[in-house]
């Protein structure tokens, strides 16, 4: 850190020895050579005791990091003892302020100093009211505030059960004069009163903690009891308004004050006021156009605009002027792999990663890749909101940051404040705690940030300092002896985190932009060419319009769809891509609520477990879409053994000469795919289904087949068993037929009438029986009248 420079110009030397020695301190300080600049300004304090401009200069060489012999702590009694003799000089106010925001050795310090740089900032603007590092000091602090107040909630007359009925283990929580905090350099101290309006509900939660509740922090749980936590929202918007102003104050005054910048896109990260920014970042660009941070922060800022085509190209740029380090931290996926994935990794990073990040892309439709960009949004917010000064730490190596960079933002953040440890570590049993005074004190001013992401997913993070270093939680060791105590280890959230880790290293939800709908499909699975098998994913669209009979108009829009396949080693093995202008009518199907635009892509791929489909779709204009990743098994029909495809559910078939726009064509059969198992009542069931390695009598083919259409069997236990070993439950539709060919794979169609049928769930079962060789094989799917 290097103090403000000084306007040599305006220099009052009282000798001429002293001028030269400040002349040879300065010369030798711009050449680098500090250890002869510290011997000049010595020798010119030495010459005249009370010149305040030599103190300063000696102080700004003690101080400067390049300085092998630093002494921060000689530097300190140089620039204060410069203040003493000319107090309301800027240049050494703000030197001094500087000095200040160095590290300090406890939290007790750090309170003390915030408590200078206060003071020292209001004097700086006193004195100069433009001056941008008094406006910084007072931005920084606010954020500090900010940052405490935005998501804090305090828990009036929550006691555990055995207490006295609407009391806190804080004796002074049910008072309007609580104060919140004590020592906290990051947070900084809560010294205001709360109002009548602020305590919130405090009634009788004589229920409210005991053993029944195994999750204590469960903040939902305690709001279904009726209680009503306080929040400090409205102190928070007033920490952020002063946060912003004095902020873009600085910035306009000094825009080349490289750190303000980061305290505006941090203000950002804690607020979700991205657009708030966007000026900010135009102005860093004009002066630190090859700031790897600057294109950080415009790649984070782009990305939670949903601007994720930018964000990419910004990150990009930013790995352009990054430090080898922070580049292999960024590029680094041992973080979000599973345990039994880092040696693949190690191996070839290159190539895992590209295939990695391929299959983790939530929309193939675009060039961009949401969840790539996602990954280097949370590491530049770890880093922003997670990065500890004190252990010289990158935010994604802490313990909230790896858990963010992991898990990303969680759908509720609250710091439970006030008095929470003593309730929380109450058990029956555990009487007073059996703790000191000072044990008690600081269970007393414990505080907890709780990260609950839906789906029991919760980290709870502790402060019991209060200086802003947050580990997880895990309750008391003495906690676990206790009998009486039912399963503590559900609030153990060092184990908790440990075994998420495992079971889910990451975890990323990917939402489109624009009106999201669902589509319908179905992928069929048949015998394709040299051992391979041939996939169909029958997709329908949603059309707009009245589901009535009669012939479907076409529909004048302009859709993208894309069918993707992503291969076991998560390869992107398939891509089909369509722009298609205008929505023919002949593939549009009515159904009672909705009509569906109909289609199929075909694919082909080597037999395996382990792929993935993925459908997308979005309209020309960006305003609607849809994105929906499926897991299947590729299935394998290669083998001699008497088999049958998958049934091809349909709404029409047809012999053909060749095929015709979105629909299945094999074996000169045309078929109109059914993208889910819907059917409306009435309409005739069509299927499609191929077997294989039928036997020959001579060069013929002579089989049997067999379908029938009954309610679904939801019972269960003894009585399914029954059923299947003494019938029941006849069909409502069946159809049967014998069928004689010249090849050992044969194609296979029909339709079953459904007049008549109940609306309803229906199981529909298609046998085949070869009558050379006895064989016999079923396929079985469910489908919906309605």
């Amino acid at each position: 850190m290097r103090f403000p420079l000084l306007l040599l110009a305006t220099f009052a030397l009282p000798a001429f020895a002293q001028t030269t020695a400040i002349d040879r301190g300065l010369e030798a300080y711009q050449a680098g050579r500090f250890a002869e600049a510290t011997r000049a300004f010595t020798q010119a304090i030495e010459a005249a005791p009370d010149d305040p401009e030599a103190r300063y200069l000696l102080a700004r060489v003690l101080y400067d990091e390049r300085n092998p012999d630093r002494n921060e702590s000689r530097a300190g009694r140089e620039i204060n003892r410069a203040v003493d003799l000319d107090p309301d000089n800027v240049v050494y106010l703000v030197a001094q302020l500087e000095q200040l925001r160095g590290d300090s050795w406890s939290s007790i310090v750090e309170l003390l100093r915030r408590e200078q740089r206060r003071d020292l900032a209001d004097r700086i603007l006193a004195l100069d009211s433009t001056n941008a590092f008094g406006h910084e000091e007072l931005g920084v602090q606010a954020i500090s505030d900010y940052y405490k107040y935005r998501n804090a909630i305090k828990l009036p007359g929550l006691t555990f059960r055995s207490e006295d009925v609407g009391r806190s283990s804080d004796p002074e929580i049910d008072s309007p004069a609580t104060v919140l905090a004590s020592a906290d350099p990051n947070f900084g101290d809560v010294d205001a009163t709360l109002s009548e309006g602020e305590l919130g509900s405090a009634a009788s939660f004589e229920n409210t903690f005991g053993e029944e509740i195994s999750d204590r922090f469960d903040i939902a749980e305690l709001q279904r009891r009726g209680f009503t936590p306080t929040d400090f929202s409205d102190r928070a918007r007033s920490s952020y308004e002063r946060a912003i102003g004095h902020l873009r104050e600085a910035i306009e005054r000094d825009p080349r004050r490289r750190p303000v910048y980061d305290h505006l896109v941090r203000l950002a990260a804690l607020s979700g006021e991205w657009e708030e920014v966007l000026p900010d970042l135009a102005e860093m660009f004009i002066h630190f156009p090859e700031d790897d941070g600057m294109w950080l922060y415009t790649g984070l800022v782009n990305h939670r605009l949903g601007q994720y085509e930018p964000a990419a190209v910004a990150f990009r740029q930013a790995f352009e002027h990054m430090d080898d380090d922070v580049l292999e931290a960024y590029t680094d996926l041992t973080l979000i792999l599973p345990p039994d994935e880092h040696r693949a990794y190690r191996e070839n990073p290159e190539s895992f990663t590209e295939r990695y990040w391929t299959s983790r892309d939530p929309r193939f439709l675009n060039t961009v890749n949401e969840r790539r960009t996602e990954h280097y949004a949370r590491l530049t917010t770890a880093e922003l909101l997670y990065r500890s000064e004190d252990l010289d730490m990158p935010g994604w190596d802490t313990e909230r940051g790896r858990l963010h960079v992991r898990y990303g933002v969680p759908q509720t953040d609250v710091v439970i404040e006030g008095g929470f440890g003593l309730v929380v570590e109450q058990f029956t049993g555990r009487g007073e705690f059996a703790l000191s005074g000072a044990e008690e004190g600081l269970a007393s001013v414990n505080r907890f940030n709780v990260w609950d992401y839906g789906d029991d997913l919760r980290f709870v993070f502790e402060d019991p300092t209060r200086n802003g270093s947050f580990r997880l939680y895990s309750p008391p060791a003495d906690v676990f002896a206790l009998v009486t105590a039912q399963n503590p280890g559900a609030m153990d959230f060092v184990e908790r985190a440990q075994e998420q880790v495992r079971r889910q290293p990451e975890r990323y939800t990917f939402e489109a932009p624009g009106r999201q709908v669902q589509l319908p499909y179905r992928v069929t699975a048949f015998k394709g060419d040299d051992g391979r098998t041939d996939l169909y994913v029958n997709y329908g669209i949603p059309v707009a319009g009245d589901p009535q009979d009669g012939v479907q108009e076409d529909v004048d829009v302009t859709v993208k769809t894309g069918a993707f396949l992503i291969g076991p080693e998560r390869d992107l093995l398939v891509e089909r891509r369509r722009t298609v202008y205008g929505l023919r009518g002949a593939q549009i199907v009515p159904f009672d609520q909705t009509r569906l635009w109909t289609s199929t892509e075909p694919m082909s791929a080597p037999p395996s477990e382990g792929y993935e489909v993925s459908l997308e779709f979005e309209t020309a204009s960006g305003q609607t879409s849809a994105v929906q990743r499926r897991a299947v098994d590729v299935p394998d029909f290669a083998g001699a053994d008497f088999q049958l495809s998958d049934i091809l559910l349909a709404y029409f078939v047809e012999e053909e000469d060749q095929a015709q726009p979105g629909r299945v064509f094999r074996n000169g059969v045309s078929v109109q795919p059914a993208p889910w198992g819907v059917f409306r009542a009435g309409d005739p069931v069509y299927l499609y289904l191929e077997a294989y390695g039928l036997g020959l009598e001579g060069d013929r083919t002579d089989y049997e087949v067999e379908a029938s259409l009954r309610p679904k069997d939801t019972s269960r236990g003894l009585r399914r068993l029954a059923r299947r070993i003494f019938g029941g439950g006849g069909a409502a539709v069946s159809s049967a037929f014998e069928a004689q060919g010249n090849s050992t794979d044969e194609s296979v169609y029909l339709f079953l009438d459904a007049t008549g049928q109940e609306p309803g769930l229906y199981t529909l079962t298609v046998t085949v029986r070869d009558k050379v060789t006895g064989a016999e094989a079923d396929r079985e799917t469910d489908l919906l009248l309605e």
